[in-house]
């Protein structure tokens, strides 16, 4: 009986380790051309979880000017992603990256 005890626990722990290894993977911003310019991707363990092709926050639909701009939001919304926060983008904060919504 002492011996399943060990066991059981033995493998509960094994098993919390795994899912926290896996749980840890970072969140990895990308960017991607669009017809009119650029979007980003957000992806963990290579599953896409968002793929915004226009700039957020704006009233029209346009897509980001540059590569770097795409890539300043993306990095944004990941970092919000891992610190649990809401990964909405105000027009705020597009104007702080300097992101050319024009």
């Amino acid at each position: 009986m002492k011996n399943l005890i060990v066991k059981t626990l033995a493998f509960i722990i094994f098993s919390a380790f795994i899912y926290s290894c896996n749980n840890n993977a970072e969140w990895k911003a990308n960017a991607f051309r669009t017809k009119n310019g650029w979007g980003y991707s957000i992806s963990k363990s290579g599953k896409i979880y968002i793929k915004q092709s226009s700039i957020p926050a704006v009233s029209e639909i346009k897509s980001f000017k540059s590569e770097e701009d795409a890539l300043k939001v993306a990095h944004l919304v990941a970092e919000k992603i891992a610190k649990n926060v809401p990964p909405t983008i105000t027009e705020n904060e597009l104007k702080l990256l300097n992101i050319n919504i024009r």
